[in-house]
């Protein structure tokens, strides 16, 4: 069981997208957070409820949030969408932060910095197929 979305932006367990989104925020200066979860400790962008609300976390924005990214990583991790319009710029965000995702995920063994710049290329492939066509990446 885990994430996947149509197009196909991700497809893998859980675990992975939320540890690849928090390498990419990271990798774009935001913090992250630690809190003691039933099986061990959960890791999260820590950016403040009061700069997102439910609707925002399903992919629903009135306007576009001031950093395009806050798109991806705010959103839940098992249901909603990403709209068209948010698609492209988001695609746009995220290929630039391809080189610092390489730096911030140094630490990691060469096959995992691979993996994480790859699963990158894919969601920004996804994501312009969405802007292209029209069409919402949908989360389920």
């Amino acid at each position: 069981m885990g994430l996947a979305t149509t197009p196909t932006c991700w497809a893998g367990p859980y675990h992975a997208f939320n540890h690849w989104r928090n390498t990419i925020a990271e990798a774009a200066g935001y913090p992250l957070g630690e809190v003691q979860g039933r099986y061990g400790p959960i890791v999260f962008v820590d950016i403040g409820e009061e700069q997102y609300t439910d609707e925002h976390i399903q992919g629903d924005w009135d306007s576009p949030p001031a950093d395009i990214l806050f798109v991806l990583l705010v959103h839940s991790d098992c249901e909603g969408h990403i709209h068209p319009e948010h698609a492209g710029p988001l695609a746009d965000r995220l290929e630039g932060l391809i080189p610092a995702v390489e730096d911030t995920s140094s630490g990691d063994a060469p096959w995992e910095r691979e993996e994480t710049v790859a699963s990158m290329h894919r969601f920004i492939a996804g994501l312009r197929e969405a802007a292209s066509t029209g069409e919402k990446v949908l989360f389920h």
